[in-house]
């Protein structure tokens, strides 16, 4: 193995240029460092090329924790010739970035924890799945960071969004929805959007899984505001007066719509139902057996 004469940074808690970023602080390199592979890109890049660019190159060799930065040095493969390439390009400067492949397992959107310019999340505990190798970096002082989800697939920037990230925290801090952590008052809020068609069980066991601190119920809650109701509720048979006001708000159908809600409560109660949520955060009350 062919180690490196320079160290390089591996990633810092900078903002990336897709204006997240990851706390150096949070990152976790327990398992890491008992199998500390190096990879070009990324060990899950898909791109055509040869065989030899998609194993490892080799490991990190005495990765260390400097202030705000985790560092290495790099040992090639001997045995892999595209790995020869790659140490040659860093030894003669042509190369000098690197990247963290990480699992995100908690993350914050609070302003507080954003650095100015930063629109993105901040990942706030991460488990390191491997080092890569890079061309060119999004972060100046290291790379942006790759996030792996826990099948070791890469998660694609356009999908880092809070569904995706929900569906990690449901793996990681798997609950049900009558967690004890919560209050009657959010559970119903979260049982009553399954109820209405505006999110799933699984959606909604993730989103209780957050905690049931005051970031997390803002989030929560949130969550369910802007959570849509799903399309074939609004397929329902009705009037065609009501037909073209089924995307409308409550107070929109209310104020424009003629007997409205009358109509949409006799004609699709499941409709009504879901409209009056989303307005009073509460299902409409049921007096012998009709919805009021």
């Amino acid at each position: 193995m062919k180690i490196t004469s320079k160290r390089y940074i591996v990633t810092t808690s900078a903002i990336n240029s897709y204006l997240y970023r990851v706390l150096t602080s949070g990152v976790d390199l327990t398992q890491f460092l008992k199998n500390p592979l190096l990879f070009w890109m990324h060990k899950n890049d898909n791109s055509p090329g040869p065989y030899d660019k998609k194993i490892p190159l080799g490991r990190a060799v005495d990765v260390k924790r400097e202030g705000d930065a985790i560092t290495c040095a790099l040992g090639f493969s001997e045995s892999n010739p595209f790995a020869m390439i790659v140490y040659g390009m860093y030894e003669d400067g042509t190369l000098n970035m690197l990247s963290l492949g990480a699992l995100p397992l908690e993350w914050s959107d609070r302003q507080e924890d954003k650095l100015p310019g930063q629109t993105g999340l901040t990942f706030t505990k991460t488990k390191a799945v491997e080092f890569s190798c890079c061309d060119v970096g999004a972060n100046d002082e290291a790379l942006g960071v790759q996030l792996y989800d826990t099948n070791d697939e890469p998660i694609k920037l356009a999908d880092l969004n809070p569904h995706t990230l929900i569906a990690l925290a449901t793996q990681h801090h798997p609950t049900i929805l009558s967690n004890s952590n919560h209050t009657a008052d959010t559970l119903a809020i979260v049982n009553n959007a399954i109820a209405v068609g505006k999110m799933d069980n699984q959606y909604a066991t993730g989103l209780l899984a957050l905690g049931a601190d005051t970031e997390s119920l803002n989030f929560i809650m949130n969550a369910v505001k802007y959570s849509t109701i799903k399309p074939q509720l609004l397929t329902c048979d009705v009037p065609n007066s009501l037909r073209l006001s089924l995307n409308l708000s409550y107070d929109d159908i209310h104020r424009h719509v003629a007997g409205g809600i009358q109509l949409l409560r006799e004609f699709a109660p499941e409709v009504y139902k879901a409209k009056y949520f989303e307005k009073h955060d509460r299902l409409p009350t049921v007096w012998d057996g009709k919805l009021l």
